[in-house]
């Protein structure tokens, strides 16, 4: 009996011994971050991770599940992971100057086989929210030598407002351990803690690391420490003969294992298939910039906003057509002003800590070059050009996101926030120390701390989670319809993959089994400008595009339709597949058909042409003659935009002749309408033809209309309705007429 107390007693002492040790302190406080990570992304934890993504894994995010899929499988059939043709076939992709995260895809290389891509994706969400909080924990309690600043300061460095707009859809931006890991390495280089060689070579395993996650933080990483070296050098040049030579030791060693193992994708960066020349980003992307009011205006993506959220959001926005349009994935700028207010009062107490000194002068550089070339103030361009002018026009860093050295500013801000809560930590201890005090009063200075971070942090917590919902996954394009045909085919597909990322993410759930012609990808173009789709263009390409876009379809003439039927050919596509997702799926669908003829699989959602060749070829040998005749009778939808100045109204007109044509005119103009939904329904002897609803931009007016064949004595009738609301309250208008052809 008495040995088993001792046991249970020494049991109970090692376990305490390890909750308190080093590493069970890290490891709970690892926990907690962990626990903390699930929070944004629980709308797709609690639905199902497997179907669940951010923004319904449309644009980028989409994206993103295709590049998790294509590098195992890339290595399974042994090529090229960093550029193949699995896209935008025959020609390829590069993958290293898109946002391919080919080393984060690697690690997820076995939860994306055993899964599926969309779990891999949401699962490498919250790890790198997790690895971004335990990785700036570790460097600043390492720097301050206080487990409670690095908690305080991994969780302000992980969960900050430049991480949660990130993390809605950029994992290639969440993952930002480089700035804390390469700036620490850098200050021991530059102080000569450690050995310079040791130092060297780990920088240069984190640089390579970076480059092969997302290479624009790296050339921004190198441009800040530039800058901080070359102040530092002019500063302490006194001291600067004793540590040149040590220093220059550990940056050859940097620079050595750098180009060891970032060689080869360095080399797909600037020279390989497929690689780009000139901006990696369109032209509205590099207006995403921060505003000098953008620390103490709050965003949407914050909890609390005090009314301002709209305000904030559109400092930092894209250029669409000439209009400003807010990136809340981009807005990282706001700090808060009790932040500020706290920065402010740290920096001035604690100016004399060196550490101090070098962060709050970098993290003042980082916030400048987020501003970008010029000023902007309230969202207003001023004509004060800034530093970032200068990186704009340099090779190498030309096009870059001037919004994102926030990822770099935010460190420092984490850093000096630490370095502050250390100080305060050690001050009230020493006060408290030096006089009899109750043992109760030992939680005080760590009580003090957390209450200035709450006061500083609060006004920073997200609004979470965020806004998930189900991927479309149409019935016919996903499982065992496609899995059951040959391995390595080429599929043409609607949507076609140029602005939008459909028909990638169905790739990448069926397992990478088929080529996909087009791309929603950076590609170069022949003329040395970039393109953001498919390239070349393509006759195809227009055609399905117009189906998927709110414009005016492309006319499908005997000459059109024959030059795609080429086209398909020379791909030596095998398989078609149309899903019914986009403004007009019926018009595509009538398109294939009228080119192929019906499909050989077919469900409500989706449709397949197997073996389209054969079909193909007679297109080509006609000229595109019978094709053509059958797409004049099939039902087709125009969409255009009436040139009315006044008014308010729903006006509805039809024609007939060899086809009966009902257009809907919705003229917005007066309205003061909300949601309007414009629908027009064609019906032939009793039975539905046709129907085509879209959704209207306010204060636009749009014309809708239908056409079929019209064959005499057949009756006919159409119905144009509008559904909106005016001042909260539902608003509708319908028009129906009835003849006979």
């Amino acid at each position: 009996m008495r040995s088993v107390r001792h046991r249970a007693a020494w049991a109970s002492r090692a376990v305490r011994r390890l909750i308190t040790s080093r590493f069970g302190i890290a490891a709970l406080l690892a926990t907690v971050y962990l626990a903390l990570s699930f929070l944004p992304f629980w709308g797709a934890w609690s639905h199902g991770p497997s179907y669940w993504l951010q923004a319904g894994g449309r644009a980028d995010v989409g994206q993103e599940v295709f590049f998790l899929a294509q590098v195992p499988a890339a290595l399974i059939h042994r090529v090229n992971p960093l550029a193949n043709s699995w896209t935008n076939w025959p020609y390829g992709a590069n993958y290293m100057v898109n946002t391919g995260v080919p080393l984060l895809a690697l690690l997820m290389s076995p939860i994306t086989l055993a899964t599926n891509p969309i779990f891999s994706l949401n699962l490498l969400f919250t790890l790198t929210v997790w690895a971004d909080c335990v990785v700036g924990y570790l460097v600043v309690a390492h720097l301050t030598r206080n487990r409670l600043a690095g908690f305080i300061a991994g969780l302000l460095f992980g969960f900050s407002p430049m991480m949660t707009a990130a993390a809605y859809g950029h994992v290639h931006v969440t993952f930002d351990l480089l700035p804390p890991v390469m700036f620490l390495l850098v200050w021991r280089l530059a102080t000569g803690a450690g050995r310079p060689i040791w130092n060297g070579i780990a920088l240069g395993v984190a640089m390579a690391i970076q480059l092969y996650v997302f290479a624009e933080p790296l050339a921004d990483c190198v441009v800040v420490a530039a800058i901080g070296l070359a102040i530092a050098a002019v500063v302490y040049r006194h001291q600067l003969a004793e540590r040149l030579v040590p220093f220059l030791r550990g940056a050859v060693a940097a620079a050595a294992s750098f180009l060891v193992l970032g060689g080869y994708g360095l080399y797909m960066e600037v020279a390989g298939p497929q690689h780009i020349t000139g901006d990696a980003h369109r032209a509205g992307l590099l207006t995403l910039t921060a505003d000098l009011l953008g620390p103490v205006l709050p965003t949407n993506n914050q909890r609390f906003t005090l009314g301002l959220g709209a305000t904030g959001s559109r400092l930092t926005s894209l250029v669409v057509a000439g209009k400003p349009v807010p990136d809340g994935a981009e807005n990282g700028a706001y700090l808060g002003i009790p932040l500020l207010l706290v920065l402010i009062v740290a920096v001035v107490w604690l100016w004399r800590v060196p550490l101090m000194r070098w962060a709050a002068g970098l993290g003042v550089v980082a916030f400048v070059f987020s501003m970008g070339s010029k000023l902007r103030v309230d969202g207003h361009l001023t004509p004060l050009r800034l530093p970032f002018d200068v990186i704009a026009r340099v090779p190498l860093l030309k096009g870059a996101t001037a919004a994102r050295y926030a990822m770099i500013e935010w460190f420092f801000v984490a850093l000096m926030v630490g370095i502050a809560a250390c100080e305060l930590y050690r001050s009230v201890s020493a006060r408290l120390t030096s006089r009899s005090q109750p043992s109760f009063v030992r939680i005080v200075p760590g009580a003090a701390v957390a209450a200035v971070a709450a006061f500083a942090l609060v006004p920073l917590v997200p609004s979470w989670p965020y806004l998930e919902s189900p991927v479309p996954l149409p019935t016919l394009a996903v499982g065992s319809q496609l899995r059951s045909l040959p391995a390595g085919q080429v599929v043409v597909g609607y949507p076609f993959p140029s602005m939008n990322t459909s028909l990638m993410v169905i790739q990448a759930q069926d397992k990478m089994r088929f080529r996909l012609v087009g791309g929603s990808l950076i590609q170069p173009a022949s003329n040395g400008q970039n393109l953001y789709s498919a390239a070349p263009p393509s006759t195809c390409q227009s055609i399905l595009n117009s189906y998927y876009l709110p414009v005016r379809p492309v006319n499908l003439t005997a000459k059109t339709l024959a030059s795609c039927a080429h086209e398909m050919l020379h791909w030596n596509v095998k398989t078609v597949l149309w899903t019914k997702l986009g403004q007009r799926p019926d018009a595509a669908e009538a398109f294939f058909t009228a080119l192929l003829g019906p499909p050989t699989i077919g469900a409500s959602d989706s449709a397949l042409w197997l073996d389209p060749q054969p079909a193909l070829r007679g297109v080509v040998a006609d000229g595109g003659i019978s094709a053509a005749a059958r797409a004049k009778s099939r039902p087709t939808v125009v969409i255009a935009v009436p040139r009315v100045r006044s008014g308010c109204g729903l006006t509805a007109t039809v024609s007939t002749g060899k086809f009966v044509t009902a257009a809907a005119d919705w003229v917005n103009v007066s309205c003061h309408v909300t949601d309007p939904k414009l629908t027009v329904q064609l019906l032939q002897n009793g039975k539905e033809v046709t129907k085509a609803t879209i959704s209207v931009p306010g204060g636009v007016s749009f014309r809708l209309s239908v056409t079929g064949g019209c064959h005499e004595g057949d009756s006919y009738q159409t119905t144009a309705a509008m559904t909106a609301r005016q001042d909260t309250v539902p608003s509708q208008s319908r028009v129906v007429t009835a003849g006979t052809c």
